[in-house]
């Protein structure tokens, strides 16, 4: 008696999605390691070559974006994976989510843009006003 393996059998679906996983991880690792490494390696740099004044306001900035990013980018992954397979069978509503996608995009960067510029903006007056003082 032969057993003829399928795609219906349990066991081989779940080795397909096994091998699935796997590529999944081996393609993405490099995105999500490689910007890590790049700002474990630019600190030192960074420390050495600024001042501790300018090194404070890169810090300041640094924290605004990524706070403000992760407010607003928390459920974008959510609501794209709700939605997405809706957009993939209607042409039309494919066409109206990635518009979507675009303008909430461009909203954001533009949102962090304009709040780290404000705080850089701020702390280059805080300092210009501090050193009149002294």
């Amino acid at each position: 008696m032969s057993h003829d393996v399928t795609s219906d059998d349990p066991v081989h679906h779940g080795r397909e999605v096994h091998h699935q996983l796997w590529r999944d991880v081996v393609r993405y690792f490099p995105a999500v390691i490689l910007p890590r490494l790049a700002g474990i390696i630019t600190v030192p740099i960074f420390t050495r070559l600024f001042p501790p004044e300018i090194m404070g306001t890169y810090i300041l900035v640094l924290a605004n974006v990524t706070a403000l990013t992760s407010a607003f980018l928390s459920g974008f992954g959510a609501s794209l994976l709700r939605f997405l397979p809706e957009g993939e069978r209607d042409p039309q509503e494919r066409s109206r989510l990635a518009t979507t996608l675009f303008a909430l995009s461009t909203t954001i960067v533009l949102a962090v843009v304009l709040v780290g510029a404000a705080v850089l903006l701020c702390s280059f007056s805080y300092s210009i006003w501090e050193s009149r003082l002294c």
